[in-house]
């Protein structure tokens, strides 16, 4: 949707502001080869109960960050992963593995830890781009857990 306006304006021979987030899809719409994005990020804003999250998705990775919900003691957010080529359902969220669960069904992954971070750097980039506060101070704070978890997995 990011890219609609931007391709009208472009379609109809007027400048796109700087403000827009998009892109013109002009060229792909005229059939030429270009490179798009690696790499969609996405607010989310859910009221009632309040929930923030910002995404950044990838052909292979989805990484999802939540916001603390306020007046929950102790809630640093459910934080989501899932591998879009092995589990393109989104079935298994692989953010805190290997954990135990009711099915074991998660003992046998291996921590994502280099994978989480490098996708928080790229949520991290969208988010500045965008003047996004909350997603880079999301991305900041998982950094920090993701930091915190080599040096554990490096005992």
């Amino acid at each position: 949707m990011q890219d609609l306006m931007p391709t009208i304006l472009d379609w109809g021979g007027l400048e796109i502001p700087d403000y827009l987030h998009g892109r013109s899809m002009t060229p792909l719409l005229r059939g030429k080869s270009v490179l798009w994005r690696d790499a969609h990020y996405t607010q989310n804003i859910t009221r009632g109960p309040f929930v923030d999250q910002r995404c950044i998705r990838t052909n292979d990775w989805k990484l999802i960050l939540t916001r603390p919900v306020s007046g929950l003691r102790d809630y640093m957010g459910n934080h989501e992963l899932y591998d879009l080529v092995n589990d393109p359902e989104e079935e298994l969220n692989l953010y805190k593995t290997p954990r135990a669960d009711g099915h074991n069904q998660y003992l046998h992954f291996p921590p994502y830890t280099q994978v989480i971070a490098e996708l928080a750097q790229l949520l991290k980039r969208h988010a500045l781009e965008i003047d996004d506060p909350l997603g880079s101070d999301l991305a900041d704070l998982c950094l920090v857990e993701m930091q915190k978890r080599r040096e554990v997995e490096g005992k």
